[in-house]
Order: structure tokens, then sequence, then C-alpha cells
């Protein structure tokens, strides 16, 4: 089977390694060809423009929704590393304009000040979506949020001691370990039946 993962930083390499991602470790779990479109920093909206020019080419998918205050926009090609039957992106710096809560440009600004509601409502469809595709294996927030749509998973319910904890080694990158990754590498491939 050909798998395609979408998601943020918690999906994609973020601050560790390419290899210690929870999709990776699905990867090395059960020999699937695995394609990850993950990038750290990046919105829904954006990880949904990629599922959207990509899907056909896969046989299932999962996907990983992050925070929907975020803004995206490719300035130029990004390309994909390969190791054998896994292929991912590489920690990302250039080509892309990522604009969070945190580190946002005047055009962010612009588009929080002049919002009546639409940015919530387009990610909740985005969410829905993706959630209800015929090709969607499993669909999930990695934490609880009240933009959350009802019903979707949240890995912070299911595993309160590891996911955004107290902790402090996880104060400074509040990401996941590599050994905490293979929890939730195990846990998805139980949960999707790999």
């Amino acid at each position: 089977m050909k798998l395609a993962v979408f998601g943020c930083s918690h999906t994609g390499v973020g601050p560790r390694k390419w290899n210690q991602t929870w999709p990776y470790h699905l990867y090395e779990a059960t020999n699937l060809v695995i394609n990850n479109f993950a990038i750290g920093g990046t919105s829904t909206q954006f990880q949904y423009d990629l599922f959207k020019k990509n899907i056909d080419n896969f046989d299932k998918f999962i996907f990983q929704f992050t925070v929907p205050y975020r803004l995206t926009k490719q300035t130029g090609p990004i390309r994909q590393e390969e190791s054998e039957t896994y292929t991912y992106f590489s920690n990302m710096t250039g080509n892309l304009e990522r604009n969070t809560a945190g580190k946002f440009n005047r055009e962010y600004e612009k588009w929080i000040k002049k919002d009546t509601g639409n940015i919530i409502k387009e990610y909740k469809n985005i969410c829905k979506k993706i959630k209800s595709h015929n090709k969607c294996l499993f669909a999930f927030y990695m934490f609880m949020n009240d933009t959350n749509v009802k019903g979707t998973a949240v890995l912070q319910e299911k595993f309160p001691d590891i996911v955004y904890n107290n902790d402090p080694r996880h104060f400074k990158s509040r990401h996941l370990s590599n050994e905490e990754n293979k929890i939730i590498a195990a846990y998805i491939k139980e949960k999707c039946k790999l």
C-alpha cells in the first residue's frame, strides 16, 4: 500500500531528525511505501493544498491537523528527500513563508484583523472533508483546542503523559522525543490495522 502523511512539525521533521518521526517509525514497522508531506510550521490549509495535488497518487492517507491560525505561502519549489520507499521533506528553511501566532508578517496581521469568523469556518470545513474522505485511514489533532472538530481524535487525550505534558524535557521544543514518536507510531499502526 502507498500511504501519504500530512501535518506540521509534530509529523514532519520538527526539531528531530527525519528518521525520528512517528511516520518513519510507522514505515519501519510496516514496510509500507510512505510519503511524508508534513512540514514544520505549516498550516492545515497548506497541507490540504498538498493533499489535493497529490492524493490521487496514494491508496490511503493519515492527516494531522494543526492549529487554524497559521498562514503558509510557497514562494518557490520545495523538494522531498528519499530513503528507499520513505519520502519526506527535510527541515525546510527556504521557499516557504510560515506565519504563526508567535512569528508573523504584515500579511498575517491583516489576515487576522479582517477575519469575521471565516478562518475557523474554512479550517473546520477542511478538517471535516479530510476526516470523511474515502482514503482517510486516520485524522487527528495532537492537542486539545477549542477549534477541534467534534469526534476527531486528540492524541493529548490518549497520551496525556507524553503529548504536551509539563515535563521539563518538553518545555523548550514541545515536540515528542524519538522514543515517544515510537509510541505514537505503534498506536497508529494498531489503530489503522497496518
